[in-house]
């Protein structure tokens, strides 16, 4: 039986009768579409109420039929079915924004879109449009400032479909093989309460968070399958990505001290010789290698990427404690953040080797522990 018969057979069709399978696919097609506009109808249904009859003072609750539709999208995997509606979903909203106010007469009278912008974010995670992801997480946060409200909330898995969508993802296909890195760091489990632990604090500023998570779904989207030069490149630059939300979150915890990343990690372990120590020797080696006095500066070539890399991984195995683990930890990611912002050619070891990739990010990642307990005064 070929292929065609057996899709005809599951379907009760007569064998290679594709008019009618297809006859079935547009039912089923004109179907989906018919959800989409009766979810968007009953949105605009609940903000007419809400208006006229001050429904829904729970303004979440507006939006209960759309977060139907997206969790229907989730479970059956096709969240372009909630995405879509955006268009028609936003263009609801803003005309009930604006008659809202000439009903009240209050030109600063809004409707909390919180809901819809976390649903719809959340729908771009689940399709790999990060970007769209970012930017609806972003507003999530904004609306929820603007009400007065924590700007990064259940974003972050205090939420099931957060759960699902942003978390567990990562939990299941990063953190294995980072667990053991993260220990000898930092002495804690990396488990899904310690990421979501991790990706919170960031999160103090709510875009830290998002940069966060966003590099680690983009690491996910370079994971397995056949790796190209688009993979390579896409690993790489979520490295480099992760560590930019390391520095600035650095800089939210040293709130009067300014400074690139360096700076910032010297100024936490100040005082605490077991991390500054071997933190300050391998700046000290590293520099009379590629920045010696009255030589070249060679600080960002692919030379100094590599020798860092190797490097790291040699002195923590050697390490004596885990605090100097830590600070050698530390360093590495000062040195890729440094380079990876201007050096990601196809000829670095971390660029043609993922599992040498991979361990970066292991140790790269702990660094955010790191930071966790010199903000807490745990170091």
């Amino acid at each position: 039986m070929t292929f065609t018969d057996r899709i005809c057979a599951v379907l009760g069709l007569r064998p290679k009768t594709w008019p009618k399978l297809f006859s079935r696919a547009a039912w089923a097609l004109g179907w989906v579409r018919y959800s989409q506009r009766v979810a968007v109808a009953e949105v605009e249904n609940n903000l007419r109420r809400h208006i006229d009859e001050n429904a829904f003072p729970n303004h979440d609750e507006i939006f209960g039929p759309f977060t139907g539709l997206v969790q229907f999208s989730w479970s059956h995997g096709v969240p372009t079915l909630a995405a879509d509606c955006w268009p028609a979903l936003d263009a609801a909203l803003t005309a009930a924004e604006t008659r809202k106010r000439v009903v009240l007469a209050d030109p600063t009278a809004y409707i909390h879109k919180g809901s819809a912008y976390y649903n719809i974010g959340v729908c771009h995670f689940m399709v790999g449009d990060l970007e769209s992801g970012f930017r609806f997480l972003a507003m999530t946060g904004e609306e929820n400032a603007r009400g007065g409200g924590d700007p990064f909330p259940v974003v972050l898995g205090d939420h099931p479909l957060s759960r699902q969508v942003l978390i567990a993802p990562l939990t299941t296909a990063l953190l294995p093989g980072w667990a053991a890195r993260y220990l000898e760091i930092t002495n804690r489990t990396l488990d899904e309460a310690e990421l979501v632990a991790v990706i919170k604090r960031a999160a103090l500023r709510p875009t830290d968070g998002i940069q966060l998570l966003v590099a680690l779904h983009r690491l996910l989207k370079a994971q397995g399958g056949q790796q190209t030069d688009w993979t390579r490149y896409l690993r790489t630059r979520a490295l480099a990505e992760m560590l930019v939300a390391l520095e600035s979150m650095l800089r939210r915890i040293h709130v009067n001290f300014s400074g690139e990343l360096q700076p910032q990690f010297e100024h936490m372990f100040s005082g605490k010789a077991d991390y500054n120590g071997p933190f300050l020797a391998f700046h000290g080696n590293f520099s009379a290698i590629y920045k010696p006095p009255g030589g070249l500066d060679q600080r960002r070539t692919p030379g100094a990427v590599d020798w860092s890399v190797n490097e790291v991984i040699t002195r923590i195995a050697a390490a004596p404690n885990r605090k100097a683990k830590a600070g050698l930890a530390c360093y590495v990611a000062v040195r890729l953040r440094n380079t990876l912002l201007h050096v990601l050619e196809s000829n670095l070891q971390i660029y043609t080797d993922e599992g040498k990739c991979m361990d970066m990010f292991g140790i790269c990642f702990a660094t955010f522990g790191i930071a966790m307990d010199g903000e807490d005064t745990k170091l």
